[in-house]
């Protein structure tokens, strides 16, 4: 985005609440942030992961459902030699997947092991890190897949350095991923909602975002 001279960042700013203007919901808008007002805009466009619906619910846009914010940890690693192994998602029973980059670059999880908050509030508790928690997830991790998928210790015996990182899923639907009844295995309640001049936009999942970039500028245009 720094290329693009049209695309004005603020970095390290955290977003409080959106508000109209002055001349109602279908003129310019406002946003309050950390750092101050910003504004007035033409539109607002909310499209925030972690945070969207309590900013929906300050421009006067209630939440309608049921939905769940996670918090997730899963590994990134790094082997000493490529390792030939292809990508899997295991998706019977407990959820878990690997992600093969490049033959020395690895993505590892499993679902239960890194999961640290399930919420359904709309301003979901921030996530509990120990360092206990640091400790134990890579062999948790590897213990788990492993138990599945045996050509998993090729990966964990080539292994040179590994890091945890951890982010924000929101999801229309509750419930654990090993439940078939789990309305988490309904994913096809997302897209945009408006309100004059402020729109909220639920991705889905990140396959669907560019579908949902496309009807926004629909929306707009």
């Amino acid at each position: 985005m720094d290329a693009e001279a049209s695309i004005q960042q603020f970095m390290k700013t955290r977003i409080t609440a959106v508000r109209p203007a002055k001349d109602g919901i279908d003129g310019k808008w406002e946003i309050e942030t950390s750092e101050g007002i910003f504004g007035p805009f033409d539109y607002v466009i909310n499209s925030l992961w972690q945070g969207r619906l309590a900013i929906d619910r300050t421009a006067g846009l209630e939440p309608t459902g049921v939905w769940s914010h996670r918090y997730r940890q899963s590994l990134f690693l790094r082997t000493k030699e490529p390792v030939h192994t292809p990508c899997v998602v295991i998706a019977t029973g407990p959820f878990g997947d690997i992600k093969n980059y490049n033959g020395r670059d690895f993505y590892l999880s499993w679902y239960s092991d890194g999961l640290r908050v399930d919420s359904s509030d709309i301003s979901p508790p921030e996530p509990h890190l120990t360092a206990q928690n640091l400790e134990n997830l890579p062999n948790s991790i590897f213990d788990h897949l492993q138990s599945l998928l045996p050509w998993v210790a090729q990966i964990r015996e080539q292994a040179e350095r590994s890091t945890i990182q951890g982010g924000w899923v929101f999801a229309v639907g509750q419930g654990v991923l090993s439940d078939r009844d789990s309305t988490l295995h309904s994913r096809s309640e997302y897209g945009i909602q408006r309100f004059g001049n402020y729109i909220s936009v639920d991705t889905g999942k990140y396959s669907t975002a560019p579908a949902m970039a496309r009807a926004l500028v629909e929306a707009i245009i």
